[in-house]
């Protein structure tokens, strides 16, 4: 006789087993996608966390509750319908019971949002390659589905996302693409006022910097800071007779960010891609 394993147990067991084993794959895919011809980066969510947003408890004067997927990865928000404040004090990954700093009110209702770890599930982002299929060498789903572990889930296939890819004869080895975050930059260059050179000529040299300051951009790779210093640079650098640059303004997404920060950067698995560049041109104050 041994004691039956609790449901909560096998996930977590199952998700040890599969990082070890995972730490190998994951490795490995990262290698033989990233040798694709065309392949600028790969990121894996190494194992997979699906987020729940919303689940209720009614809780009667208890200091802890259970959530329903385990194990837990991270408790993002909980609140209780009393309107109280609650701290969450500790929280079992392997049970899912969260423990508040005090007892709840009678029948509350609590609405939880939290984030658990998914066994045997990976998520790819991939920038760049082509997407082929499992018999089509030097693609990406051929390089996950000749990689990745038996019972391993490379996710995405079904969801009806726009950003996933794969073939549909391959549903275990899909994966995704980056996000586009729109960059609107505004800013002003200074030529020499001694300078002779033409309004022609500087205009010449205006399209040129717009050139330059785009394929910085869109030439970066995910999870890539945007410079200000290096763009100011590039404004500098293009001629002998500009003699500053300034950044007026920078957006991400049609949110301005402050002039005064060093760099703006996206989440993990974005690009950043020009929409709007506006260079001015003036003289030397």
């Amino acid at each position: 006789g041994y004691d039956a394993e609790s449901d909560s147990s096998l996930r977590n067991r199952i998700v040890s087993a599969t990082q070890s084993i995972g730490k190998a794959t994951d490795n490995a895919l990262e290698y033989y996608i990233g040798n694709v011809s065309g392949v600028r980066n790969v990121i894996i969510e190494s194992p997979l966390q699906t987020t729940v947003n919303g689940e209720t408890k009614t809780v009667d004067e208890e200091t802890s509750f259970y959530v329903d997927n385990t194990p837990v990865a991270n408790i993002i928000s909980v609140s209780g319908s009393s309107g109280y404040s609650y701290t969450v004090s500790d929280v079992n990954e392997e049970s899912g019971e969260v423990t508040l700093d005090k007892k709840t009110e009678v029948n509350e209702t609590f609405t939880i949002d939290y984030t658990y770890y998914t066994p045997g599930k990976l998520k790819i982002h991939v920038e760049g390659g082509n997407v082929g299929d499992a018999d089509t060498e030097d693609t990406i789903v051929y390089a996950i589905e000749n990689t990745r572990a038996a019972g391993v889930q490379c996710v995405g296939y079904g969801t009806g996302d726009t950003n996933a890819e794969g073939s549909d004869s391959s549903p275990f080895s899909w994966f995704y693409r980056p996000n586009n975050v729109q960059i609107d930059i505004e800013m002003t260059v200074y030529f020499d006022d001694e300078s002779t050179m033409s309004e022609a000529t500087k205009d010449l040299i205006i399209d040129e910097i717009e050139t330059a300051v785009t394929d910085y951009i869109n030439g970066l790779p995910m999870n890539e800071k945007i410079y200000k210093n290096k763009i100011l640079q590039i404004a500098i650098g293009n001629d002998t007779s500009i003699v500053d640059a300034q950044l007026d303004s920078w957006s991400k997404d049609s949110v301005n960010q402050s002039t005064d920060l060093v760099y703006i950067q996206g989440g993990d698995t974005d690009i950043h891609v020009m929409q709007n560049l506006t260079v001015n041109k003036a003289s030397e104050v």
